[in-house]
């Protein structure tokens, strides 16, 4: 055997077996008694006190052979890699020293600390094999098995004389001899080979018979043979020694090559003729390779960025047992500075920065981050403000920072924001636990679990029993701090003071808020926003926020509409989620009537747009003159946006339409007895208008449990342990008390003041005040506890639904032979009134959509409409298919709405939030984020950055959609989605975008009007009003001071909108110039743009140098009379549009100067830049260009074919880490219990 050597192990392949002693043994006399035997060491040969590291996860190995004495709940969890020590041995399973109650199978093992160094372990059954596989040692034949056996000598075309190669040929292959070999005889020579062969079927030299095995290698000869001159095989006409032939062959002339295009095999040294003699083939090949390098760029992109997810994921995990790492911190700040404003509020967890967690701004880009010291930056990771010395822990530290050496500026205090508070000594219901919910005036908003309680800032922290109540039993704090304080609440009348406590709340992957919508039957109960907390088996446990349901795993994911894991209503089949899933959900197991089975909708931050509250209050309508409108209203549904209520003894309905809440005794829409004060409110409001005909108007108010009435299904929501019994009535013992548990139902037989009898216990008794909710019509209805106050709309935000859009959106199916059919296609944006109906105006052309008997399109104004539509009963265009003038073949246009502003959520940090309605981008809507720098538009497909000049974080696969499409966007690869849904903007009087301008000083970042109150130097600026975001029109001091969106990563964010103002006529090369001459402005000296014409009709004006013209003097500048009575000449601007211009090109071509921008961006002469050297070239010749200098070019497509194999392996390479990766939050998920 062969001794192993430091070259040899290095060279070995991954999971190969060194070489290693053998098993056989040799026995040396008696003395040392029997051989041994060897094996390679396996998780068998294992001892008490060995430190092992563990190389599986706790899922993936067999338990089937635990100890019989160890129940399931003892197994170890973990995951590699983990190293251990040996405390005791258990046939096949170990108990490690630091959880000696613990134990883990032998198998997950997979190396050993021996002599201080791992050593691998094997399984036995690979041990077994490799040992015996060491016993013969392989032979040089063996070890060279996959090489291409050399069996005769060296064919090659010699340049040299025949006679004196042939004194070196071998006599059985008649070739030069190939690692020659000489006998004794010393007469030839041999090859190595051929001689092996020969003494294989005979023992004697083939030439002089002698015995074959005194042999030798000929030195000197082989020596002589590598030096002999060969010709080049590729007829290069070059010579070269034998030795040489391998390297001149890499290089030689006349090789053939493959062309990395066309994949033609071609001469090396004609490669550049190949690409210049088909250029156009080339081309295409080239384009492709140029989408496909863009594409993988793209997905590396995009990889990298979930990698980034990914180590931050794991970087949760390892900070969750280093410590206590806070999800969500305040930054607060003394006093006040040119920064404050953007630095102060909450930042919630964004990632990981330089391997320790980091923070963004909810509502901006200030970031806390760390950079050899922690660090609060106002943009991202660039320009920090403040920073703190301590680097040791691994998230910021809380307490007081420091600011910028030699700054002035006041120093913040950072804490963390409290997931869950705890509230205990209240009165009844109020104890329990709070969770974050939303912000409410600018602080943090808590929501009770399993009740309706709140704990939220309004004039003061307060905590109610309901979230529109103020009531005796309500507690407030009188410190205005910024996070709910801790002691000392007090209350209106006497009682018990409550304390608040934080509850710690380990960080997790999964979804913070779960929405349960679509449950029906008896699973209705489990309706609702649900909140996770705890966990249960080792996954996450959810506890519904207005009820007393839960989501937990047991086996499978169950939903069960009480606390209780010892039942469900629903469950899914896949048990290997780490968290629940949002679709799929049955009813297996549950005997009731359950159907259908809902489905979940996941949040990271509260919020309940787009989701109806599981149990929402009742309204009780009273002292309406028109009697039948009285009574009790459930809620049924929603009407244009607002909920629809139903009375329960009546068919009255209560319900928003046209901007006013409305009272009918019947259910219709059409009409109503009653109205409310005007006023936009999310819920009816409790003033309402007088009739003249029905009298008195009526008076509305939560249902509280003193408007329940006999035969109502009642559901308690407390326990009978909890209620107050002070005041029970006198002839019922304490015997015949009603025992419930909250969630139970049952029904109201008699009432007896605040109590009542239930049918089913006629003789027991129970207390009102513990029911939470009733049904009425089919549905759970909340009672509201307290006096049956009146809504309090200051709690809640207007929500602003109207019929009428702002602007509207025409699309042609397919392109018309009409002329004017393109002029028609477009965003078309609300531009007053016609006959009593809005009208609309393209923005950027003359085409109408109006009312005139019926809805009409017009290309040109209100004259010559082309689409109508029959529908004359609404206040705005019908959206959806309109028809065309009668017997015309053009095609239909469809009609829709441009939604203004969009809320974006679920998304990543500070990507969440309201996207406004800008200018357009690429022919399609542009939205830019509120408060933010983030946009939202069509670049090669809908996209939303955190910046504008940022790459796409988000994507959707619509991209034929001419709107942002609703519904559920992803960032790439990942199977978190975000969801995009309008919100509704009415239509106003005010300009939609306001421009400041001239602020100066600190008054720069605060943009105030006035410097009254403040006492340090800040100019008041101007305000400048837009309907349309343009940075065109502004006032020159705005241009001067280089006025741009501030968006910290984004400096040339303004690009698309720097549009050249256009001021004068057309100044183009007209196809008849003697036809235009009579249409020229007589200002410009040009053909009139947007022509306008005078009373006197002598010549026409372009509509721009008719408004400078008039600010300088009020008259016609032609005729000198009064210069208000100008008009638009809608006929000569429709012949403008029509006449004939050239090509600026110089195509050769003509067209309608309506046609320009058509022609110029197809036409075949415009420039277009070369993909692979980056010259200008034009359209047509870009072929010639490929031809002109192939030697160039082939660099350039040599590079990219490199970048190509290099993307695509970096593409492989990040997958396969993205595998193990991923593996590493499931593992998390189910650690987090350790």
């Amino acid at each position: 055997m062969t001794k192993r050597t430091p070259d040899s192990a290095s060279t070995m392949g991954h999971g190969e077996i060194p070489p290693l002693p053998p098993a056989r043994w040799e026995q040396l006399g008696q003395r040392y008694g029997n051989a041994p035997s060897l094996s390679l060491g396996t998780s068998k040969d294992i001892q008490v006190g060995d430190s092992v590291v563990i190389v599986k996860d706790d899922a993936d190995v067999d338990w089937s052979n635990c100890p019989e004495i160890s129940a399931s709940s003892r197994r170890l969890l973990f995951s590699p890699p983990w190293t251990l020590t040996v405390h005791r041995l258990q046939g096949d399973f170990f108990y490690p020293t630091n959880f000696p109650e613990s134990f883990a199978p032998l198998a997950a093992l997979g190396q050993v600390h021996l002599m201080g160094k791992p050593h691998r372990l094997l399984p036995p059954a690979s041990a077994t094999t490799s040992r015996s596989s060491t016993a013969a040692p392989a032979s040089p034949a063996e070890s060279s098995a996959e090489r291409p056996e050399v069996t005769g000598g060296y064919d090659e075309d010699w340049a040299l004389d025949p006679a004196e190669v042939d004194k070196l040929k071998c006599p059985i292959c008649m070739l030069v001899a190939r690692n020659a070999m000489a006998h004794d005889c010393g007469s030839v020579l041999f090859c190595e080979m051929c001689w092996v062969k020969c003494l294989a079927e005979d023992s004697k030299c083939p030439v002089c018979r002698k015995d074959g095995s005194s042999i030798a290698p000929a030195h000197f000869e082989r020596r002589a043979i590598l030096n002999l001159m060969v010709k080049c095989p590729n007829n290069c006409g070059e010579s070269f020694n034998l030795c040489d032939k391998e390297k001149h062959l890499k290089d030689c002339s006349a090789r053939f090559t493959l062309c990395p295009l066309c994949q033609e095999q071609v001469p090396t040294n004609e490669l550049e003729a190949h690409y210049a003699s088909n250029p156009g083939k080339h081309i295409m090949q080239i384009m492709t390779l140029l989408d496909e390098v863009t594409q993988l760029r793209e997905e590396v992109k995009q990889l990298k960025e979930q990698q980034r997810f990914m180590r931050a994921a794991r970087s949760l995990r390892a900070q969750h047992v280093q410590g206590e790492v806070p999800q969500e911190i305040l930054v607060q700040l003394s006093g006040e500075s040119s920064s404050s404003n953007q630095l102060r509020g909450i930042y919630g967890n964004h990632g990981e920065h330089n391997d320790k967690v980091m923070y963004r701004k909810v509502d901006s880009t200030a970031s806390i981050y760390f950079d050899g010291q922690w660090k609060i930056g106002l943009h991202g990771v660039d320009d920090w403000v403040y920073c703190h010395p301590d680097d040791s822990l691994p998230h910021p530290p809380l307490g007081e920072w420091t600011s910028v050496e030699g700054s002035t500026d006041p120093v913040p205090t950072i804490c963390s924001v409290p997931q869950v508070l705890q509230v205990a000594n209240a009165s009844g219901s109020m104890n329990g636990r709070y969770a974050r919910a939303e912000d409410f005036n600018g602080k943090p908003k808590f929501r009770q679990v399993g009740a309706s309680g709140t704990l939220q800032f309004d004039d003061g922290w307060k905590i109610r029993r309901e979230e529109f109540s103020e009531d005796s039993t309500s507690y407030y704090h009188p410190d205005h701090a910024a996070l709910p304080p801790m002691g000392d609440w007090r209350t209106l009348i006497g009682g018990d003071f409550p304390s608040v406590s934080p509850v710690h709340v380990p960080i997790s992957t999964a979804s913070r808020f779960l929405w349960i919508q679509g449950a029906g039957g008896s699973g209705e109960l489990t309706n609702g926003c649900y909140v996770h907390i705890g966990s249960s088996n080792d996954k996450p446990k959810y506890w519904q926020m207005d009820g007393a349901g839960i989501i937990y795993f047991a086996g499978r994911w169950k939903i069960n509409h009480r606390d209780s894991e010892m039942g469900w209503y629903y469950q899914h089949p896949d048990s290997s989620a780490s968290q629940p899933p949002l679709d799929g959900w049955s009813t297996e197991g549950y005997s009731g009537d359950a159907e259908p089975p809902p489905s979940l909708h996941s949040q990271h931050r509260y919020s309940v747009e787009g989701f109806q509250l599981a149990h929402p209050p009742f309204l009780v309508v009273k002292d309406a003159g028109h009697a039948p409108v009285n009574g009790r209203f459930a809620q049924v549904g929603l009407h244009e946006g607002k909920p629809k209520y139903q009375q329960v003894d009546g068919n009255s309905i209560l319900f928003f339409e046209s901007g006013l809440w409305r009272l009918n005794d019947e259910d219709t829409t059409g009409q109503r007895n009653y109205d409310a004060v005007e006023g936009d409110f999310p819920m009816p409001p409790s003033q309402w208008e007088h009739h003249i005909i029905f009298g008195t108007p009526p008076s509305l108010s939560w249902g509280t449990s003193r408007d329940v009435q006999e035969g109502d299904t009642v559901i308690f929501a407390q326990d009978d342990e909890d209620a107050d019994w002070s005041n029970c009535p006198e002839e019922s013992a304490s015997g015949r008390r009603l025992h419930f548990s909250p969630s139970m139902r049952v029904t109201v037989h008699r009432l007896h003041g605040s109590w009542f009898y239930p049918t089913n216990h006629r003789e027991k008794v129970a207390p009102l005040a513990a029911v939470g909710r009733v049904l009425l019509l089919g549905k759970a209805h909340r009672m509201m506890h307290g006096t049956g106050e009146t809504p309090n709309l200051s709690s809640a935000s207007p929500s602003s639904i109207r019929e009428i859009p702002q602007e509207v959106l025409v699309q042609l199916a397919v392109p018309s032979p009409a002329p004017d059919a393109h002029r028609l296609h477009g965003t078309y944006r609300h531009h007053g009134e016609h006959n009593g109906k809005v009208m609309y105006q393209k923005v950027d052309g003359d085409a109408t959509i109006y009312f005139d008997e019926r809805w009409k399109i017009g290309v040109r104004g209100v004259d010559d409409w082309v689409y109508c539509h029959p529908d004359d009963s609404l206040p705005h265009p019908p959206l959806g298919e309109w028809t065309s003038v009668e017997g015309s073949t053009d095609p239909v246009p469809t009609i829709c709405s441009v939604p203004q502003v969009l809320q974006v959520a679920n998304a990543t940090g500070s990507m969440n939030g309201r996207y406004a309605r800008a200018e357009d981008f690429n022919g399609k809507p542009k939205f830019r984020q509120v408060g933010g720098s983030g946009t939202l538009h069509f670049d090669d497909g809908w996209k939303i950055k955190a910046a504008e000049t940022s790459d796409g974080l988000y994507s959707h696969p619509d991209v034929l959609a001419v709107l942002p499409p609703s519904g559920e966007w992803t960032l790439s690869g990942s199977e978190v989605p975000i969801v995009l849904s309008p919100v509704h903007v009415p239509i106003s009087t005010a300009p939609r975008f306001l421009w400041v301008q001239g602020a100066g000083g600190s008054g720069e970042a605060t943009n105030g009007w006035t410097t009254e109150g403040y006492m340090g130097s800040a100019a008041p600026p101007s305000l400048h009003a837009q309907q349309r975001l343009s940075r065109e029109n502004l006032p020159t001091t705005a241009a001067a001071a280089g006025v741009q969106r501030v968006s910290p990563q984004a400096t040339t964010a303004a690009v698309s909108l720097e549009t050249p103002e256009v001021t004068g006529g057309y100044d183009e090369d007209w196809a008849d110039p003697a036809e235009v001459d009579k249409l020229k402005c007589p200002i410009c000296m040009l053909v009139a743009r947007n022509a306008m014409a005078h009373d006197c009709g002598s010549v026409l004006f372009c509509e721009m140098c008719w408004v400078k013209c008039l600010a300088e003097d009020s008259k016609c500048p032609v005729c000198r009379k009064d210069g208000s009575s100008i008009v638009p000449a809608h006929f000569e601007r429709r012949a403008i549009l029509n006449l004939m211009v050239k090509c600026p090109n110089n195509c050769g071509e003509s067209f309608n100067l309506c046609d320009k921008e058509k022609h110029l961006k197809d036409c075949r002469a415009l420039s277009t830049t070369c993909p692979l050297c980056n010259v200008q070239v034009p359209t047509n010749e870009l072929e010639a260009h490929y031809a002109s200098n192939p030697g160039k070019h082939i660099l350039q497509i040599v590079a990219l074919l490199d970048e190509v194999t290099q993307l695509r392996e970096e593409v492989k390479q990040l997958k396969e880490q993205q595998g193990g990766t991923s593996a590493v939050i499931l593992v998390f998920a189910t650690s987090t219990s350790q």
